[in-house]
């Protein structure tokens, strides 16, 4: 892993949560939860196992779920924003019962039938509130309602442990990666903070899950991650095989070195994929920059000929060695929001003439250099802002768009920096991967700017503030995205069959108006897995939404000794 922030890359694989996504990403199966029913959509009623217990040995019960909405979730000290989307619909906040000690109701103001997908994406391993349940006997002690003494002594033991106030301590505590101590329900368990030069979890030993002859799951007792902040010493040392199994971090360039390396290093390369479709990278288009810089990233013609001038064939063949295809944003074919091939491809004809044509009609002015000038006479300079896994791809993609006169810098930066300008749509462009696996209605981040801004790309974050707020923070959006907006919350309320049709129209819409640029798409994930690691599939989704690898189901790897 490349450091505290990459906490995602333990909780992806040691998954916990009510439901886990099949191995090819379109089924939730039961994990923590028994089952789940609903009749109309507002009332959910989830039955967790009998006899669940946390790592500590104490009981899973419906007051962890009690706890969780009405302790954190609702606590306007600890969160201060809007409620998280596993207890919202259509913008609208729901509340939740316990039945008894194993049955819990999830009610909503009006039908939400994206619950269960919004219930199954955890927040990684930082805290927060992603979370559908909590260690309540644990996380009590670090709230004023419950600590002996109140609020006094709670503040007094959070200026001695160094934090300023309880917040501070209970976001701390209720953090699994700053605190191995907080009792999970994961198959591993954490047992040292993040940053560690070796992370190590342990096998849980009240993990829920056997297999059907009775043998305790996981099979493989300790996971270990090496902390390596160098990109290019991960594809080493994973070439070299010194790495049982990775996928996260491993650069699509090094494919041939790694089928090249499988017999001596004694690993095999897998092929996994995005289920849904969607790309690898896509720039995001930033609609509430201001001036006239942000007046442009507005114009739909203008980000359209941006979108002709790219050269995805190109792309694909130097970064994915062919393996992908110049694509849209979109769900890939069979996919129930698939809009049709046509949305898929519009805009991504390599066509510098018909680039410069729309561009001439926008920004006619050309200095002596050949860039494009703004209405003053500065030259145009698009900015975009990427990291490691973005950087190849805006590189190539600078290089088209100075070839029909728009001067670009690609600025590559730490993820904490490009998180900072997204929330603050302080960007021109941001790089990003898009996953549109079953998700839209609950992981619309990436296509809608209906949610609060997140470390991922929001290409309207204002736009979303403006939602959110009910019109009286952020920037009020244009019509087509108002339209958008209501479209999705009108979405979140149906039943799939129409659900379904409303996405389609809402992906038909972005890919013309091309918020989103998208690049290459339908590439393979590439996995490493050593030889004697078995019992791992050919294939597993890997979505974001789904948190592969999770969906490779690791709690049933195990160590065969080849001859």
């Amino acid at each position: 892993y490349n450091g505290a922030r990459d906490h995602c890359n333990y909780s992806r694989p040691v998954r916990e949560g009510l439901f886990r996504w099949s191995t090819d990403g379109f089924t939730l199966n039961p994990a923590l939860a028994e089952s789940w029913e609903t009749d109309d959509g507002t009332t959910w009623t989830v039955k967790i196992r009998k006899g669940v217990k946390w790592n500590d040995g104490a009981p899973l019960t419906a007051d962890d779920f009690v706890f969780m909405f009405e302790d954190v979730v609702k606590n306007e000290e600890l969160n201060t924003g809007s409620f998280p989307k596993w207890i919202t619909v259509a913008g609208q906040n729901g509340r939740v019962e316990k039945v008894d000690d194993v049955t819990i109701k999830f009610i909503f103001p009006v039908s939400n039938f994206v619950w269960p997908n919004a219930a199954s994406e955890e927040p990684c391993a930082s805290g927060g509130f992603g979370y559908v349940f909590a260690p309540a006997h644990y996380l009590q002690q670090f709230l004023p309602k419950y600590a002996d003494g109140g609020q006094a002594a709670l503040d007094k033991m959070a200026q001695d442990e160094g934090f300023e106030t309880w917040v501070e301590l209970y976001n701390r505590r209720s953090a699994e990666k700053w605190t191995p101590e907080r009792p999970t329900t994961r198959a591993w368990v954490l047992q040292n903070e993040f940053g560690a030069a070796l992370l190590r979890a342990e096998r849980n030993p009240y993990f829920y899950a056997v297999d059907p002859e009775g043998n305790q799951l996981p099979y493989v007792d300790t996971m270990t991650w090496e902390l390596v902040e160098d990109s290019e010493v991960i594809q080493i040392k994973v070439a070299a095989g010194d790495v049982d199994f990775q996928g996260r971090r491993i650069a699509f360039a090094t494919y041939p070195v790694l089928k090249q390396n499988e017999e001596k290093s004694k690993f095999r390369v897998m092929e996994w994929a995005r289920s849904g479709g969607g790309v690898e990278n896509a720039l995001f288009m930033n609609q509430n920059f201001e001036g006239e810089v942000g007046d442009l990233l507005r114009n739909a013609d203008f980000r359209r000929a941006l979108s002709l001038a790219i050269n995805r064939d190109e792309i694909s063949e130097i970064i994915y060695l062919g393996l992908g295809e110049g694509r849209n944003a979109l769900p890939g074919p069979g996919h129930p929001h698939d809009p049709g091939q046509e949305s898929v491809n519009i805009w991504t004809e390599y066509d510098t003439a018909k680039a410069n044509q729309m561009l001439d009609a926008i920004l006619p002015n050309k200095g002596g250099d050949g860039f494009r000038q703004l209405s003053n006479g500065d030259r145009l300079l698009l900015i975009i802002t990427t990291q490691d896994a973005g950087v190849k791809e805006a590189e190539l993609v600078s290089n088209d768009w100075q070839a029909v006169g728009v001067k670009v810098k690609v600025d590559s930066v730490v993820r904490a920096t490009l998180t900072t300008r997204n929330n603050g749509a302080e960007y021109h462009v941001i790089t990003w991967g898009v996953d549109t696996g079953c998700c839209l209605f609950s992981e619309p981040n990436k296509t809608l700017p209906v949610t609060s801004a997140t470390h991922l790309p929001v290409w309207g974050t204002r736009y979303a503030a403006w939602k959110i707020s009910g019109g009286t923070e952020g920037t009020e959006p244009p019509a087509v995205i108002k339209d958008l907006q209501e479209k999705f919350l009108l979405g979140q309320t149906l039943p799939a069959a129409e659900a379904n049709e409303i996405a389609q129209e809402i992906y038909r819409v972005t890919a013309d108006q091309q918020y989103i640029i998208g690049l290459v798409g339908l590439v393979p994930s590439i996995f490493v897995v050593k030889d004697d690691l078995r019992n791992v599939p050919e294939f597993a989704a890997q979505d974001w939404p789904l948190r592969g690898p999770s969906t490779a189901y690791p709690e049933q790897f195990f160590w065969r000794t080849l001859p």
